[in-house]
């Protein structure tokens, strides 16, 4: 079984999954990037197979008998029940002491703790040739996690990944049209999600992680995030001598074959938006 778990938090389009196949390069941690597999389509694992008929996440979803949870966005449910409609708002708002006396003898909340359990055992077992002692969880619920740790599962502490907001504004756009309104909203989404992710840390050993600290500093962001993670430390030449092949994981495809550059990219805009998307996402806040 895994020592500890950590969780990375970041919204999409922050390298998360860049983030995740350092991690799972280090012999002591297992890293999944987006760790579960959507229920929406056939999700095509790291490893070029589709989640469907590879073996490792076929294993996993027999372990924790996915198929009852078919109805749910991804392989697992997020959180369990409070109220029902609007209980995301309530996770992700509510005071803690609300959602733990709201969790408190709920069987619900024991069956999601029992689960995600399964699951983290279920992802141990196929590593347990190497045995690592830890497993970095890299789904991107918020509320998951405050669900995870009310109900009374050991969190071992939080990464949270930041990258300048543009980038984050940028891609949205390019994904879901560029007009006015999407910047503004991609804008102000970034800044409320990083101010619930930093809010994590006012109950969780909280490691907050540049994007471009790791870009242009990598083997010291590295070390410091090793020593928060009390694994010994490793630079990147040495994580990426150490390739583990197949790499089962939920992201971007191609860092299966991640050649260690890891660059910062630099986007034209105009002034107005510039100035728009700081004024919006907090300035420098978490830059």
């Amino acid at each position: 079984m895994f020592q500890r778990t950590f969780f990375v938090v970041a919204p999409n389009f922050h390298g998360s999954t860049l983030l995740a196949r350092l991690l799972n390069a280090h012999p002591q941690i297992v890293a999944l990037g987006d760790t579960y597999p959507s229920n929406d389509f056939d999700q095509v694992c790291g490893c070029g197979k589709a989640v469907s008929h590879c073996d490792f996440w076929v294993s996993i979803k027999a372990a924790v008998r996915a198929e009852q949870y078919s109805a749910e966005p991804a392989m697992l449910p997020m959180y369990p029940r409070l109220f029902g409609k609007g209980d995301a708002l309530l996770y992700n708002y509510a005071p803690r002491s609300l959602v733990q006396a709201r969790l408190k003898n709920q069987s619900s909340a024991r069956e999601f703790t029992s689960t995600y359990e399964t699951f983290v055992h279920a992802v141990h077992a196929q590593y347990k040739e190497v045995n690592p002692s830890v497993f970095v969880d890299g789904v991107k619920s918020l509320a998951r996690i405050v669900a995870l740790h009310s109900a009374g599962w050991p969190i071992a502490g939080v990464i949270h990944l930041v990258r300048d907001p543009m980038h984050f504004v940028r891609s949205t756009l390019k994904q879901r049209g560029d007009n006015a309104g999407m910047l503004l909203d991609a804008a102000f989404h970034w800044r409320l999600y990083h101010d619930r992710a930093a809010r994590l840390g006012s109950f969780l050993p909280y490691f907050r992680l540049s994007y471009h600290e790791l870009s242009a500093n990598t083997n010291s962001a590295l070390a410091r995030l090793f020593d928060f993670i009390n694994v010994g430390s490793m630079p990147l030449a040495d994580l990426l001598e150490r390739r583990v092949e197949p790499w089962h994981f939920m992201g971007n495809a191609t860092l299966q074959h991640f050649d260690g550059t890891i660059q910062e990219r630099v986007y034209e805009v105009g002034a107005v938006e510039q100035c728009l998307v700081r004024l919006i996402a907090g300035g420098g806040k978490y830059e």
